[in-house]
């Protein structure tokens, strides 16, 4: 009876280890995702007119493999009803520059939009010093996301994603409803903005 148990906890061991190796050697898992909130210092100065535009942004590499965030943006656009995720077109430069999530690392990072050296277009919204982004006062029914759109580098390509932060609209009577759609408090998990699974002898 006793060889048999020992011979049951050889099996199992050799089927962890050869799990334990498949999962280490042979399956390549790129799975990055986020936890957002807005930056509570960078309260709205203007209800009617102003969205954060600052942001506190967690970085999750659940994969097997480093991934670089080169580049961040934020971007501005109409959408249409509170489940629009669709992001805009508007690009605004943000200061944070390219850094490393390695893998089964957090990183945390401040975000903060940056106020434009060009003077505002008129009916255009505007950066400013304080990092607020500002809607024209006219734009009544204006309804719209504003994301961040990430360019990302793993060891084989290069793809580009959006992490929702928020949903606006400007009511008829000028007041401005914003929900916070990726805020770390109003959802229940992380945003997934890039996942992808092969074994390392398949191409991508």
């Amino acid at each position: 009876m006793q060889g048999w148990v020992t011979l049951g906890i050889s099996i199992s061991a050799l089927l962890l280890s050869a799990t334990t190796a498949y999962f280490a050697n042979f399956l390549e898992i790129d799975d990055l995702r986020v936890m957002t909130s807005a930056d509570p210092s960078n309260a709205f100065v203007d209800p009617v007119s102003a969205l954060p535009g600052k942001w506190q942004v967690v970085f999750i590499n659940g994969g097997t493999r480093p991934i670089a965030v080169v580049s961040v943006d934020a971007s501005v656009g109409e959408a249409p009803g509170g489940s629009n995720k669709q992001c805009g077109y508007d690009f605004i430069p943000t200061d944070t520059a390219g850094f490393v999530v390695r893998e089964k690392e957090i990183v945390r990072k401040e975000i903060a939009l940056k106020p434009s050296e060009e003077p505002p277009k008129t009916g255009e919204g505007l950066v400013t010093s304080n990092h607020n982004l500002l809607l024209p006062r006219e734009a009544l029914g204006l309804e719209g996301n504003l994301c961040l759109s990430v360019s990302l580098a793993t060891v084989s390509k290069v793809v580009t994603t959006n992490i929702n932060l928020m949903h606006f609209k400007v009511t008829q009577n000028g007041t401005l409803e914003v929900d916070v759609m990726a805020s770390a408090n109003m959802q229940k998990s992380p945003q997934v903005i890039w996942h992808s699974k092969k074994l390392i002898f398949q191409s991508d």
